[in-house]
């Protein structure tokens, strides 16, 4: 069993739990129809879930993980995949580098990049880990 396939049982398994703790009733949607429970497709295969009455945006999720699994599968993909995130890139010692030798670039992303992204900084010291803008400001401010 692959990682997606463990993720598909998961999903089932919240399902039932979820369907077994509401009414026994089926739902119907506004036209008429009963929705099935991603639970109803217990010992079903992935291709079979993606082709069962799910709600649409169920059905979507399904068929986008069909999808990804399809192209994982692709050895021109996994090929492209390894060229890009291959060992080829520079190392962490070579992003030290460049930055350390350019601190007009800790500036710039204090006075514009933290605004706009999301930014997860450990300190050299150890310690934890700051995420919040504020906090990321005065760990500079102090080295």
């Amino acid at each position: 069993m692959d990682g997606l396939d463990e993720l598909f049982a998961k999903v089932e398994a919240q399902e039932l739990k979820r369907a077994s703790s509401s009414s026994s009733t089926p739902k119907v949607k506004d036209g008429g129809l009963p929705v099935a429970s991603f639970g109803s497709l217990a010992s079903s295969s992935p291709v079979a879930a993606s082709q069962a009455t799910l709600t649409p945006r169920r059905a979507a999720l399904v068929g986008r993980l069909q999808q990804f699994r399809w192209d994982l599968a692709d050895p021109a993909v996994r090929e492209k995949l390894e060229r890009v995130l291959g060992p080829e890139g520079p190392a962490p010692q070579e992003h030290l580098d460049y930055y350390l030798g350019r601190p007009q670039l800790a500036r710039y992303t204090l006075d514009t990049e933290l605004p706009r992204m999301s930014y997860h900084v450990t300190p050299r010291r150890g310690g934890p880990a700051a995420d919040c803008p504020a906090d990321i400001r005065q760990l500079y401010a102090a080295e």
